[in-house]
């Protein structure tokens, strides 16, 4: 009987990591709302684009709830010319 439940969990074990293998876990910018002007993130090709963020002076800030790239990716933050100092929280 003991070994019949630890073959059993083996293969609970092998199937659980095969599937793990074969559904790749997706990488994500979400925003989250704490700022007055949330930030907005588009995705072109392999290319996060983030906009928006709240301004104060030639300060850029922006808050994000995930913030995860998968490899191969980028996240481009597409703001003004004379930001100076761009602020990102998590």
């Amino acid at each position: 009987m003991k070994r019949w439940i630890n073959s059993f969990f083996i293969l609970k074990f092998s199937f659980l990591y095969q599937l793990s293998l074969s559904y790749p876990i997706a990488a994500q910018i979400v925003t989250d709302t704490t700022l007055p002007n949330d930030s907005s993130v588009t995705t072109q090709s392999s290319t996060q684009i983030i906009n928006g963020g709240t301004r104060a002076g030639n300060n850029l800030f922006h808050s994000f709830e995930q913030f995860s790239l998968s490899t191969g990716h980028t996240a481009y933050f597409n703001n003004a010319l004379d930001v100076q100092n761009m602020n990102l929280s998590h």
